[in-house]
């Protein structure tokens, strides 16, 4: 793929929104035309290609999140023009943001026509740092007006993480997208790498960074998310748009996950928590019955991605409570057999309710394997009580 066509494929899809957008593209963009040198110039990953699809985005996120300042718009383009520029290995390669912003203040010193923001300096400066570094050197550097950079900074960061699509399956991770318009991107996101990368270079990055991946094997652990918590006799408030919202994650990382585990109340009718019984909740998940099924969306999209999908059950002891999944045996022993047989270092963890059933689960599963990190999943955890 020659770099016209690159142009003309992201200018394509630049069509489709704000003709600000387009025009602002089609501007910007022409700086790769022998304006700006990469230290890999022949790179799929890291050099043009990716940094045509990034300005695509962080014009597209800027126009929504900083429409009336024209001048956002400038820091955004020219932060994702020069942001990769002085790579010099396609690794993590921290410090290649520093390198690269030295080399855009030069290049302003060497074309007066070019404005020089010390905004689009930091941006570059700190792309490739934890949020903490960047805002920290927001805050001592800009004062009070430290909050506009601070959104550009944000801008910029899910900018660049809206087109590690290109890494293949592992590449993008949502939940740490920091802006509203960049979650809603992310299908978009995909679409748009899938459509103008390099089709070669794109097995090969797949199969590189698959190799380094399998050593950190990841479970989603997702608690009781059934009928009854959702929509019927003990529902978790906005437990409904969570879990849709999760169903959509799951199908945005898709390939993450070697496993995916549901655990579900499989309660006998005569069950000790109920009221009826003498207990603290009214009757719910009662085996066989429409509230203790999983929600739907969650089990289509579980089953039309990879990995392996399982269910496991608690509460099917009339005489006991078991709020944590690992209270019950044979589902701890079936979860124990997962963790081994597939090697897993990593479990995600979320459903419902987040103050109750998942938040025991955590307790008991980190006490279980301090050795695996443990993530709460906090938007896909409303809580029972607003607590």
């Amino acid at each position: 793929m020659n770099m016209d066509n690159t142009t003309d494929k992201i200018a394509a899809y630049a069509a489709g929104f704000d003709p600000e957008v387009l025009r602002l593209y089609r501007y910007w963009s022409g700086f790769f035309n022998g304006m700006v040198e990469f230290n890999r110039p022949f790179s799929k990953i890291h050099a043009a290609e990716h940094c045509r699809r990034v300005l695509l985005h962080a014009l597209a996120i800027g126009m929504s999140e900083m429409g009336d300042d024209p001048e956002a718009l400038e820091i955004l383009a020219q932060a994702s023009i020069f942001h990769d520029t002085r790579r010099i290995d396609e690794g993590f390669d921290t410090g290649h943001g520093a390198r690269a912003a030295a080399y855009y203040g030069q290049y302003c010193r060497e074309h007066p026509d070019m404005t020089y923001h010390p905004e689009t300096a930091l941006l570059i400066r700190y792309h490739d740092l934890d949020d903490k570094m960047g805002i920290e050197a927001i805050r001592k550097q800009f004062g009070s007006g430290a909050a506009r950079v601070e959104k550009l900074y944000a801008i910029f960061k899910d900018a660049d993480a809206l087109d590690r699509p290109r890494l293949g399956p592992y590449g993008l991770d949502p939940i740490y997208l920091r802006t509203s318009k960049a979650r809603d991107s992310v299908d978009f996101a995909k679409e748009l790498v899938a459509n103008t990368i390099d089709p070669e270079a794109y097995v090969q990055v797949c199969h590189d960074v698959a190799e380094v991946m399998q050593r950190f094997r990841k479970m989603l652990l997702v608690v009781d998310a059934q009928h009854d918590f959702i929509d019927g006799a003990l529902p978790v408030p906005a437990a409904a748009n969570a879990m849709d919202a999760l169903a959509r994650y799951i199908r945005q990382t898709d390939g993450q996950y070697t496993v995916k585990v549901f655990t579900a109340d499989n309660h006998p009718a005569d069950h000790m928590s109920f009221v009826d019984n003498g207990g603290s909740w009214p009757t719910h998940c009662v085996a066989g019955t429409w509230g203790a099924s999983i929600w739907e969306s969650l089990l289509m999209a579980a089953n039309d991605t990879n990995g392996e999908t399982v269910v496991v059950y608690k509460g099917d002891n009339s005489s006991t409570e078991e709020y944590s999944i690992f209270a019950n045996k044979k589902s701890a022993a079936i979860i124990d057999d997962i963790i081994r047989k597939n090697n897993i270092v990593n479990i995600d963890i979320c459903g419902l309710a987040g103050d109750i059933c998942v938040a025991q689960t955590l307790t008991d599963g980190k006490a279980l394997y301090p050795e695996i990190r443990w993530r709460l999943l906090e938007p896909f955890s409303p809580k029972l009580k607003n607590t």
